[in-house]
């Protein structure tokens, strides 16, 4: 049968040709089109690399790790801590207790150190104050770590500790002698002490009676008979503001507090000095005045130091 040249012998029109010259066309333009792209902005894919480094960049602006920093309020307190602890309502209220005493014609002189990390405390800390009874926790460590106290036995060391009594601690002094006193102040941190030891209470600065503490402290963690004795009276002193108001069943303190009254020989003195150690966290403390033999004046500038310390803790652990 002849063929259908309606069907069969007719040419196909240019609309009909194969899809793969389609294909072609298409991907010529798409080349075209990302060529001009590349030549009308040759920097774009740098320029979008340069905006997600700016929004890392934001981000760890956020994220950046806490500062910390050493200030000097008005006042004259030296605070080394994180950032923020100086902005904090403690803060103002220390620097109140001070103005307070200093608008009293008392001089202050503060040491604070926290035992875990490098946050400290200070005003007129290298400043030599009288410091009454509250030296004879050197004598009595002294005791204590030479020979567990056995040379004069323990009850002096508990009499002169907790009751504060002059003979026994006289009698600590002599029998262990004052040779090996300034000895023991030089090796733990209170050179000047040392010089002045003739003087059975010699004049000492916040900082060198905070070294005293912090030696204590080290004796005190050792785990010993004799350091767990220490400890135990440290812990029962009489009279100390540190002991009156913070003590509890989940704070401790373990404190040597001294005091003397204004008279002839001019050396008056409220002093209270320790460790204090709460929810994990110790820090060793001295407060020294030349306040005529008055612990009420000094208790809110103890109460004020502590909650210093607790705004230092609470930024560590925000940071």
């Amino acid at each position: 049968m002849p063929r259908n040249p309606r069907y069969h012998g007719r040419r196909r029109s240019r609309w009909s040709r194969t899809p793969r010259l389609w294909v072609g066309v298409l991907a010529v333009v798409l080349m075209a089109a990302a060529l001009t792209a590349a030549f009308v902005n040759p920097n774009r894919n740098e320029a979008r690399e340069v905006v997600e480094e700016a929004g890392s960049g934001a981000g760890a602006e956020e994220d950046k790790a806490p500062v910390f920093a050493t200030a000097t309020s008005d006042s004259g307190i030296t605070v080394g801590a994180l950032e923020g602890v100086t902005d904090t309502a403690a803060f103002q209220s220390l620097e109140s207790a001070v103005e307070s005493l200093e608008a009293d014609d008392i001089t202050v002189g503060i040491y604070l150190q926290d035992l875990s990390t490098p946050d400290t405390l200070t005003l007129n800390a290298d400043r030599p104050f009288y410091p009454a009874s509250s030296i004879k926790v050197a004598a009595s460590t002294m005791a204590m770590e030479t020979d567990g106290g056995s040379s004069v036995g323990t009850d002096t060391v508990y009499n002169c500790l907790v009751y504060s009594d002059n003979a026994s601690y006289a009698s600590i002094v002599s029998t262990y002698g004052r040779g090996n006193l300034a000895q023991w102040l030089t090796e733990n941190g209170a050179p000047d002490a040392a010089a002045a030891v003739e003087d059975n209470y010699p004049w000492i600065s916040p900082a060198e009676l905070g070294a005293l503490w912090t030696s204590a402290e080290q004796f005190l963690a050792t785990d010993t008979d004799a350091s767990e004795t220490l400890g135990i009276y440290l812990g029962e002193t009489e009279h100390s503001v540190a002991g009156d108001l913070l003590r509890s069943d989940e704070v401790t303190v373990q404190s040597k507090p001294g005091w003397y009254p204004a008279d002839s020989y001019d050396c008056p003195a409220t002093v209270d000095a320790g460790i204090v150690t709460k929810s994990g966290s110790s820090y060793v403390f001295v407060v020294m005045t030349d306040a005529d033999e008055d612990f009420d004046a000094i208790k809110p500038l103890v109460s004020a130091l502590d909650a210093v310390h607790d705004e230092m803790v609470a930024e560590r652990q925000a940071a």
